[in-house]
């Protein structure tokens, strides 16, 4: 429980939880000038509709762009939360000011503090966190980005997107924040509440954690993280938040090289990488290697159910390519067995044709195209004891081979034959995903994928991260 006024007591959740609600917000360090960061906070605040009072503060010019004061105190009415574009040097007077006004939250954009790695910049930082905790101010950053919210109207750059979703993200990096929150919303897998925290001066990695756990608009939980200043804490916040959510993590600082760039950025404690290994396994995460492997770990979580096993039927329209699947998919601990004897049996009745084979991989050539029903092929795969998950494996160049085939259009004819296989996939009832690779025609490519992903399956553009995606997706072997 904490004090934030002079008769009012909040637990943690509901703490936290009224940060993601301001009433009207300031930013602090706007002006006219071009290029000045505080435009960026405040067009990113109108772009994506926050509906309360916005107001610039600036004590030595008038702002043109929004209704303006010279100090927070000028401002009439509750102000709840305020951005900080200031220099270092000016930050100490502007917490004192939000204290006296009784702003709930400050998030700093403004850097120069731990991070520089000198005393001068640490002192500044533990000052301004003893005087917002005296005055019951809760702090983000600084050196951060804050916190982008759109059915407030909140975020932290013009070009955000409005879609969001129910997986809630903390990130110790604002570009790590942007880059996912951007990559998800092109996937169709769009974030939720995300917060970018910067140097933790005041609320941290696991205050959020902690919050996001209980929070009812949030089913999943993702992470970036370079280190921490308390690593008990922020463990223990992870595993009980894993135990209530699906949890995903990528790490960054994970060598030597890799911990002296974290100390700089935001002056985080990047740790051992065996010990971060232990606190992931222990919180039951999905771990990310990079950002392109974070944003397949929530797309994966979002579009595929759990597969209860590591049995992989792999279906594809090229020998090669299922020899190659087979090969990565062992690398990821998963096994391509043989189909059931019902399975083969049924599946014999419609994949004939020269050149194909019911084996698994399933490797379909051209017969794929001249099936008018895919269910009767796809269906068995559901009751096969050998079978956990499904792999389809897709390529331009071998889809658009109808081209030959007669006076077809390759476009409308790929669209049928993926709604076609969409039907039978669902009628297995096994999770199932897609890999398309990229090879050419990519235009029309990205317009498959789009219709792939709309219809509810993960789409990667190579096995290797289907497999990464997948072997998290299952856990620990």
């Amino acid at each position: 429980m904490r004090k934030v006024g002079k008769n009012q007591v909040l637990d943690h959740f509901q703490e936290i939880d009224r940060l993601w609600r301001p009433r009207a917000i300031a930013v602090v360090g706007l002006s006219d000038k071009l290029g000045n960061m505080g435009q960026m906070f405040a067009i990113a605040l109108k772009n994506q509709g926050f509906k309360g009072p916005l107001v610039g503060v600036n004590p030595g010019a008038e702002v043109k762009s929004l209704p303006s004061v010279r100090r927070l105190q000028e401002f009439e009415g509750p102000l709840d939360h305020i951005i900080i574009c200031v220099p270092a040097r000016e930050i100490e007077g502007v917490i004192r000011d939000a204290v006296e006004k009784g702003v709930r939250c400050a998030a700093m954009f403004t850097s120069g503090f731990s991070e520089e790695g000198h005393e001068e910049g640490r002192r500044l930082e533990e000052r301004i966190a003893a005087i917002a905790r005296e005055g019951g101010l809760r702090l983000i950053g600084p050196n951060c980005m804050g916190l982008h919210y759109p059915p407030r109207g909140l975020s932290f750059r013009p070009d955000m997107p409005a879609a969001w979703g129910r997986a809630a993200m903390t990130s110790q990096s604002g570009g790590m924040a942007l880059s996912t929150l951007m990559n998800c919303a092109e996937r169709g897998v769009p974030l939720g509440k995300v917060v970018s925290y910067g140097n933790e001066c005041d609320l941290t990695a696991q205050d959020f954690i902690r919050y996001f756990a209980d929070d009812p608009e949030t089913d999943r939980i993702v992470m970036y993280i370079e280190g921490t200043k308390n690593g008990p804490e922020l463990i223990q916040a992870m595993i009980a938040a894993g135990r209530k959510k699906p949890l995903i993590v990528c790490k960054g600082g994970r060598t030597s090289v890799g911990t002296r760039a974290a100390a700089s950025h935001t002056g985080a404690l990047a740790g051992s990488r065996e010990i971060w290994q232990a606190a992931f396994r222990q919180a039951g995460a999905r771990v990310a290697g990079s950002i392109d492997e974070l944003v397949d770990l929530i797309e994966a979580e979002e579009r595929m159910e759990k597969p209860q096993g590591r049995g992989l039927a792999v279906l594809t329209i090229s020998g090669g390519f299922g020899v190659f699947a087979t090969d990565v998919a062992a690398e990821h601990g998963f096994s391509v067995p043989q189909f059931s004897d019902a399975t083969r049996t049924a599946m014999a009745k419609f994949i004939n044709f020269p050149g194909t084979s019911v084996k698994n991989p399933l490797d379909m050539a051209a017969a794929i195209f001249f099936q008018g029903d895919h269910v009767p092929i796809y269906a068995p795969l559901g009751q096969d004891p050998n079978i956990d998950a499904v792999l389809v494996l897709l390529s331009i160049e071998y889809i658009h081979l109808i081209e030959g085939f007669g006076p077809l259009d390759p476009v409308s004819f790929t669209k049928w034959f993926l709604e076609q296989m969409f039907k039978g996939l669902r009628a297995a009832g096994k999770p199932a995903a897609f890999v398309f690779f990229e090879s050419v025609k990519q235009a029309q490519r990205l317009e498959y994928v789009k219709l792939i992903r709309d219809s509810g399956f993960p789409v990667f553009p190579t096995v290797e991260r289907a497999m990464k995606a997948l072997a998290e997706k299952v856990g620990n072997r």
